[in-house]
C-alpha cells in the first residue's frame, strides 16, 4: 500500500475542511396556501442590509401552482424573507417575516393570508429561535407590544398630535423595556455563544441605532461566529456606529444645499455647541420640533450656538424641502442628503435624529430633546460665554 506524502495529506485535509466550512448546499421546497398566477416570481430576500450577506444575495424562481424550490449554497444559518411578486404589476403580493435558512433539505409553508408572519419552516436554528430564544424574551416583548398599542391609540385619539408629556412618558417606558431586552439577550449570549440567532439579532438591533451593550453581546460569541462573513461585517458596523457615539468626533460629510455649502468644520468649530439635525420635510414629527428649534436658534446664536439641518428628502421632494425652509423660517445652514444616502451609511433610519457637538466637533449628546437643550444653553448664556 502506497503512502500519501504528508504535505499532500495535510493539504487535502485543509482543503476538505475549508470546503465543508464555506460551501454547503441547501434545498428549500416551499408551498403557498393558494394557487396564484403562473407568472408570479418567488424571491428569497435578505432580511437585513445586504452588506451582511456573502456572494449571491437574492434568489428567484417561478411559482409552479402552489409550489416553488430554491437551491444554492450556504455557509451557516442565515436570515431571509420570502416574497411573491407578480410580473403583471410588479407589486409584492406576499412578504413573510424573517426566518432562518440553513444547510440541507428543508420545507417551508407560506400562509398567503398571514402576510408579515413567520412562515412554517423546521430546522435546528428555527427550533432555537421559536423555542428557547423567544421564550426568554416573551414577557418583555409582550410589554413592548402593549406600549406600542397604547401609542397607536393615542395617535388616533389626538390625530397624531400626542401631547409632549404623554409622548415622553411612552418613550421613557419603551427605553426601559428595550434595555431589559438587551440585558436578556446578553445573558442568553453568555449561555449560547454559538448561537447564530444572537448574531443576527445584533444585526437587527443595530439597524435601530447603536448601544454600547451590543459590543458586549458580540464579544460573547465564539471566534467561529465572529469570524464568519456576517460576523466580520458586523464588527465593522459596530466600530463605525461606536464612532458616532458621544465622545467621538462627528465625521466630515459632503452635502449640498441651495447655495452649495458642504458640511465643513467651519460650520461648527469654535462654536460652544452645534446641533446637527437630520430631518425631512414630509415628517410631522420633524416639523413639530421646528418652533422650539427656531426659538433656541434665535435666542442663543449670539452665545455660540449653531444648528445645521440635514434633510434626507428624496430627490423628487427637493422643491418641497426648499419651500419648507422658507415657510418655516429655518434660518440656519440647510444641507441636503439626497435620498438619505449618507444617513444610511451612518445607520440613521429614524427622523428626526440629532447630534450635539462641542466646539471641537466632538459628539456630546445624541437625540437631545429641545427642553434639555434649552437648559444647557440657558446655562451657557448665564455664564456669559460667547
Amino acid at each position: 500500500m502506497r503512502k500519501i506524502p504528508i504535505f499532500l495529506f495535510l493539504l487535502f485535509s485543509i482543503y476538505s475542511a475549508e470546503a465543508q466550512r464555506l460551501i454547503t448546499s441547501f434545498v428549500l421546497d416551499g408551498t403557498i396556501t393558494q394557487p396564484l398566477q403562473q407568472n408570479t416570481t418567488v424571491r428569497l430576500i435578505p432580511a437585513y442590509d445586504e452588506n451582511y450577506y456573502h456572494g449571491k444575495k437574492y434568489l428567484s424562481c417561478q411559482l409552479d401552482g402552489s409550489n416553488f424550490t430554491f437551491k444554492d449554497s450556504i455557509a451557516y444559518p442565515t436570515a431571509y424573507v420570502i416574497g411573491l411578486r407578480s410580473t403583471a404589476d410588479g407589486n409584492w403580493e406576499y412578504l413573510s417575516d424573517m426566518f432562518f435558512l440553513e444547510a440541507g433539505k428543508q420545507t417551508v409553508a407560506c400562509n398567503y393570508d398571514a402576510k408579515g408572519e413567520t412562515p412554517d419552516i423546521d430546522n435546528k436554528t428555527m427550533q432555537e429561535y421559536l423555542g428557547d430564544f423567544r421564550s426568554k424574551l416573551s414577557t418583555v416583548n409582550k410589554d413592548l407590544e402593549k406600549i406600542y398599542q397604547v401609542k397607536d391609540s393615542l395617535q388616533k385619539k389626538y390625530k397624531r398630535h400626542i401631547p409632549e408629556d404623554e409622548l415622553n412618558d411612552l418613550l421613557s417606558k419603551i427605553k426601559k423595556l428595550e434595555h431589559q431586552q438587551d440585558m436578556i439577550l446578553y445573558r442568553y449570549a453568555m449561555q449560547h455563544p454559538s448561537s447564530y440567532v444572537v448574531l443576527w439579532k445584533i444585526v437587527e438591533l443595530l439597524q435601530g441605532g447603536y448601544e454600547p451593550i451590543y459590543d458586549t453581546i458580540y464579544s460573547q460569541l465564539t471566534p467561529k461566529l465572529r469570524n464568519c462573513y456576517t460576523g466580520v461585517q458586523l464588527k465593522k458596523a459596530l466600530a463605525f456606529a461606536r464612532s458616532m457615539s458621544p465622545g467621538h468626533p462627528f465625521p466630515k460629510l459632503e452635502f449640498t444645499d441651495t447655495i452649495g455649502t458642504a458640511l465643513t468644520p467651519d460650520l461648527y468649530l469654535g462654536r460652544k455647541y452645534t446641533l446637527i439635525n437630520f430631518w425631512y420635510s414630509g415628517s410631522f414629527t420633524c416639523l413639530r420640533q421646528v418652533p422650539a428649534l427656531r426659538k433656541l436658534y434665535d435666542t442663543y446664536k449670539s452665545n455660540g450656538f449653531q444648528i445645521v439641518g440635514i434633510s434626507v428628502d428624496d430627490k423628487m421632494y427637493g422643491d418641497r424641502w426648499k419651500k419648507t425652509i422658507v415657510e418655516q423660517k429655518l434660518n440656519w445652514p440647510q444641507l441636503w442628503d439626497v435620498d438619505r444616502q449618507k444617513a444610511i451609511k451612518l445607520s440613521i433610519d429614524y427622523f428626526p435624529t440629532n447630534y450635539l457637538l462641542d466646539e471641537k466637533g466632538n459628539i456630546v449628546r445624541k437625540n437631545i430633546k429641545p427642553e434639555e437643550l434649552e437648559k444647557l444653553l440657558g446655562a451657557l448664556q448665564k455664564n456669559g460665554l460667547d
